[in-house]
């Protein structure tokens, strides 16, 4: 997908990124660099809710009329809050990006909080909160967070609990708010066939009602759980393995490589020996994190208890061979790997999320094409160099649910 990379800053200091190119269609992204790591422990699920509640501004008379008016416009809204990130988007034609822009600008600007909105949606993320603990294949992720990042903010739980969630009041959503979503702290990505000036007139044409600086605190998660069992009375055990990666920076490269080597497909190292080769696993999943500072690479098994031992012997031998990999283990894999991200990345809500990552992670951001040329000049030491830096005990996690 042919495209280039626009950036430049508003007169408010906000950061635009634009990324220029044939398409069908535009997206414009509203990103604050804050998640649920920065709410209050004792109201946990301040920074969920305050994103159900974003779009709820007094620009529309009714909840319907907005639907009624992002049908009309063929805009579609989402949302979503990680740890240490919030994002909207839109999704809409190009002719139509500035209604777009304009529809988060007004939300930004104009956050209105009824009883009523809070009330319904308190109910709504209750309910999102049950379904979640009921199905482990949706919160095996926070189980991840919660060891990996044990005594952080890190691994609160992004819904919040029963108890947090009903403290929860007005004014704690437009303080964090207010803490938040300054003008340091956020940062518009867009996406369509027009020049980044464009959406540079528009924004600075329009006041964002936002506080100067920020209250981000950092701090590096320390403490970890080497080994935590959940019962769940699960028909198999899932086994997720982890690694935490702190300071991993310009590293998230060699990461995305490795995860992939080890775990994507059926000649990848993992997949090779418990699928094909021993048979005690139908197939392992992979997922990396990238939050700012820290992140962590994981790996997912869903096996019988029996098989354990054999996955964890097996995984840490595998881990070995990483430290001495040679060049001509690499070259194939990494043909395979260019060229299936290559049709992966051509979706472009695939597209902008990549950069939309980097950006939160190091204010920065690298081409698609030069990410592939990295890859393509990586070397074995430069994989058995990462593995012997970060795949070590001390920031090892396993975690059994069964």
């Amino acid at each position: 997908m042919q495209h280039n990379i626009q950036e430049i800053k508003l007169k408010s200091g906000v950061p635009l990124i634009h990324i220029k190119g044939d398409f069908d269609f535009s997206i414009c992204s509203f990103n604050i660099k804050s998640g649920f790591s920065s709410d209050e422990k004792t109201k946990n699920g301040t920074a969920h809710l305050l994103e159900h509640l974003f779009d709820k501004n007094n620009s529309f008379k009714t909840e319907n009329d907005k639907h009624l008016f992002l049908d009309k416009n063929l805009i579609e809204y989402y949302a979503y809050t990680y740890p240490k990130f919030t994002s909207y988007y839109t999704i809409n034609p190009n002719s139509n990006f500035n209604i777009a822009l304009n529809f988060l600008i007004d939300s930004i600007n104009n956050l209105f909080i009824s009883r009523e909105n809070l009330k319904k949606e308190k109910d709504i993320i209750l309910s999102e909160l049950s379904e979640n603990n009921s199905n482990v294949n949706q919160y095996y992720w926070q189980l991840i967070y919660k060891n990996l990042f044990k005594n952080h903010s890190l691994a609160n739980n992004v819904f919040g609990d029963n108890e947090s969630i009903k403290k929860i009041k007005s004014i704690d959503l437009i303080n964090f708010k207010n803490k938040f979503y300054t003008l340091d702290n956020i940062y518009f990505l867009t996406a369509g066939n027009f020049n980044i000036e464009r959406i540079k007139d528009l924004l600075e044409n329009k006041e964002l009602k936002l506080n100067k600086k920020s209250e981000n605190k950092k701090r590096l998660p320390k403490e970890i759980n080497h080994y935590k069992k959940y019962k769940k009375n699960l028909e198999n055990t899932i086994l997720l393995i982890s690694f935490r990666l702190n300071n991993i920076g310009e590293d998230f490269i060699t990461t995305d490589f490795i995860k992939e080597y080890l775990c994507s497909s059926y000649t990848s190292a993992l997949i090779q020996r418990f699928r094909v080769q021993e048979g005690i696993t139908y197939w392992p999943e992979s997922e990396v994190g990238y939050l700012e500072d820290t992140g962590y690479i994981s790996f997912k098994f869903n096996i019988n208890i029996k098989n354990q031992q054999k996955i964890l012997n097996g995984f840490k031998e595998e881990i070995e061979k990483l430290k001495k990999i040679k060049q001509k283990d690499l070259e194939h894999f990494k043909k395979s790997f260019i060229i299936n991200n290559k049709r992966y990345y051509s979706d472009l809500e695939r597209l902008i999320n990549f950069y939309i990552v980097q950006y939160r992670n190091n204010n920065k951001i690298i081409h698609l094409d030069e990410y592939f040329n990295k890859i393509s000049n990586i070397k074995a030491e430069d994989i058995s160099n990462f593995a012997k830096k970060y795949f070590i005990e001390e920031n090892f996690s396993v975690v059994e649910i069964e």
